[in-house]
């Protein structure tokens, strides 16, 4: 067996093998015997037939295929034995030719990480404010979320409800069908469509109106991004909110033992400001992990990121599904192959394994591990915050599979911690360095 192998880019490696005359007959021979083992062959008892007639019958093609299919996965074993090799994940082996019997496989290899100075980075939490307008508005939400609804004799304006007769059709073709659908005016309201508001102020009861949307190739909902589509509406009963006074009766309405308004807006001030605490640390634990991976130089196959697509794509059906759309009806709706949804996933999917493989690279560095009762503890954590089928839950956290990703979880928590701290350890205003001086985001990676 002659083995040559070849440094591939994207960390992976070329390994061609050339097999001699005497083990591809040897596997012709056992190919015959297999054959003739469960084939009735006129002429002659079952197993008797000889290996001449059987190559007459069948071919030689057809024996060689058989033979191949069980020597070459075989002799791949051997061959990256022999060669020390460590194949990250199993390649598709390819017969180049069968006289001689010549087999290659590109095999992906672990991933590279090599670490920056990451205890160098720094980074500055930044002070959660809320100002007074804040408190206002979300007083004001608070105020509308508990107002009723009542009848409108007028024509719809922002905030009003509404109930429509929708239609909707792209090319002539219904994509959308509803009656006495509620729809809140609102620039932010997205159900039954997006972009809908607009379209809908001034009509008053009973009144329709035909219109156009066309929506950009990139809107943020994916069901309507790249479509143009024509609405036919009819708006059916208007009614608006009757504001009720912000005054200390308001604050006791509002339940919780609100003694007067003042206490309302110390309390409202007190969860914004909670808020604002946990966006300013979800925003310094970004661009610290940003920081980190942007300094790393990995090298990784493409097999990683193929598999983060089939994660993301499994996510986004379960998002459709949802919605009441399964996969084929959004790829019929968008015009797209499945393929195509996987090129549009393939960037973000790199960009979740090179975070992973830092984050671990960084653990592993930092001597960082989980214990048996911090994933017990998870677990029951997780069960106690069930609204129901508790037993089902704490089945499957408890499978092994469930129980290593709730490792994972944890261990990629106390990593990001970790270089929290770091970052934020120094005396220093100076702004967090996204690159180092000399590299860049994919230097050494795949892409």
């Amino acid at each position: 067996m002659q083995i040559t192998t070849e440094k591939l880019e994207e960390n992976q490696l070329l390994l061609n093998v050339e097999v001699e005359e005497e083990l591809v007959e040897k596997s012709l021979d056992q190919a015959y015997r297999r054959l003739i083992q469960k084939t009735n062959i006129p002429g002659f008892r079952r197993g008797k037939a000889p290996r001449s007639m059987v190559e007459r019958l069948f071919g030689r093609t057809a024996l060689m295929e058989d033979a191949l299919e069980h020597l070459v996965p075989e002799l791949y074993q051997k061959a990256i034995d022999e060669q020390g090799i460590q194949p990250l994940a199993q390649p598709k082996l390819e017969i180049v030719q069968v006289d001689p019997v010549i087999f290659k496989a590109v095999i992906p290899l672990p991933p590279v990480v090599e670490l920056a100075d990451y205890r160098q980075i720094s980074a500055i939490l930044k002070e959660a404010t809320v100002s007074e307008e804040e408190v206002q508005a979300f007083l004001e939400e608070i105020r509308r979320d508990s107002a009723p609804w009542e009848p409108a004799e007028r024509a719809a304006k922002m905030g009003d409800l509404l109930t429509l007769d929708i239609k909707a059709e792209e090319e002539g073709k219904t994509v959308l069908e509803r009656e006495a659908v509620p729809y809140v005016m609102a620039e932010t309201s997205k159900e039954p469509a997006p972009e809908l508001a607009e379209h809908l102020r001034g009509l008053e009861k009973g009144e329709t109106r035909d219109f156009r949307v066309t929506y950009s190739a990139d809107y943020k909902d994916e069901v309507w991004a790249g479509k143009r589509i024509d609405f036919h509406v009819q708006v059916g009963v208007i009614k608006e909110k009757n504001l009720p006074t912000l005054d200390d009766e308001f604050a006791k309405g509002i339940g919780d033992g609100f003694e007067n308004l003042e206490a309302l807006r110390q309390h409202l001030r007190s969860r914004l400001e909670e808020q604002a605490r946990r966006q300013a640390q979800q925003q310094l634990e970004e661009e610290v992990l940003q920081a980190v991976v942007a300094g790393a130089r990995l090298d990784f196959p493409p097999v990683l990121a193929h598999q983060e697509v089939d994660i993301l794509l499994n996510d986004l059906t379960r998002r459709f599904e949802a919605q009441g759309i399964s996969l084929s009806q959004y790829l019929k709706f968008t015009n797209k192959s499945e393929e195509e949804i996987r090129d549009d996933l393939l960037p973000r999917a790199k960009e979740r394994v090179r975070r992973r493989l830092v984050l671990n690279a960084v653990a592993e560095a930092e001597g960082i591990a989980v214990a048996s009762e911090e994933v017990d503890t998870e677990i029951e954590k997780a069960i106690q915050d069930a609204v129901a089928r508790k037993d089902e839950l704490g089945a499957a956290l408890n499978t092994p599979g469930g129980r290593a990703s709730i490792d994972n979880i944890i261990r990629t928590r106390k990593t990001v911690a970790r270089l929290v701290d770091y970052a934020t350890a120094k005396d220093t205003e100076d702004e967090i360095p996204v690159v180092a001086e000399g590299a860049s985001q994919g230097e050494g990676e795949s892409t």
